[in-house]
């Protein structure tokens, strides 16, 4: 256990304990988590739309066959992005606020050499780190309605993408109220009119994508009917 994982609120502890679990491999996702941890397998975890026709049209855009330079927000300590890694598609920076508790767990149960290493940062604070329009593209699963500040941290995802880029967003609606404003939980992601709408637990509601510098190109909504799940791709104008 790293030092100072005992200063962590109750919801990064469970986080940690969760993730200690699944790569010791006894935990509900030990399949996905196998998968993830063998480059032979590790395709099938990677967003099948990413690779096509994101990946590719991306290609075209910036003329170029070179790995995409690609920005991964909230990725946990196994990114499902590690296949475009190893294909030499994504050369992905991963930013995740445990990623240091993430590298020491990835170390302690052997799987030092996994492609994809996080390193510490808040959605809030990545212009902090990086220099605005470093990234092609930029990708964020179930991320989103864990912070603190979604406006400013969309808006810095918005600002590190090059013109040209593509931003994809992937989450479970209204993870927010489903699991009864926990203490990670800050944020509803619904339907919006402009692909995606966020709505706080005090009520205030901010279209994510209604903004003159982004286009919604794809957008796919599957209701509690079915899973609960959103996909929508912005590019970067």
């Amino acid at each position: 256990m790293p030092a100072d994982e005992s200063s962590l609120p109750p919801s990064a502890v469970e986080e940690l304990g969760f993730w200690r679990d699944e790569l010791a491999l006894r935990g509900k996702h030990a399949d996905s988590v196998r998968r993830r941890l063998d480059p032979a397998q590790r395709a099938v975890e990677f967003p099948d739309f990413l690779r096509d026709p994101v990946i590719p049209l991306l290609r075209g855009v910036f003329s170029t066959t070179e790995p995409l330079t690609c920005l991964e927000l909230g990725s946990g300590p196994l990114s499902s992005l590690a296949w475009g890694v190893d294909a030499k598609l994504l050369d992905v920076t991963a930013v995740d606020v445990l990623a240091d508790h993430y590298r020491a767990l990835l170390d302690e149960h052997g799987h030092g050499a996994f492609p994809v290493r996080p390193v510490a940062g808040t959605g809030e604070t990545l212009l902090e780190r990086f220099d605005p329009e470093s990234f092609q593209l930029v990708y964020v699963r179930n991320a989103l309605d864990h912070t603190d500040d979604l406006p400013r941290s969309f808006d810095n995802l918005v600002r590190l993408t090059t013109e040209g880029g593509a931003i994809v967003l992937q989450h479970h609606l209204n993870e927010g109220s489903h699991r009864e404003w926990s203490a990670s939980h800050h944020w509803n992601l619904d339907l919006g009119a402009r692909g995606l709408s966020a709505t706080h637990r005090s009520g205030t509601t901010h279209e994510v994508g209604a903004r003159k510098d982004l286009e919604l190109v794809y957008l796919s909504y599957r209701s509690y009917l079915l899973d609960g799940w959103i996909d929508v791709i912005y590019r970067k104008v």
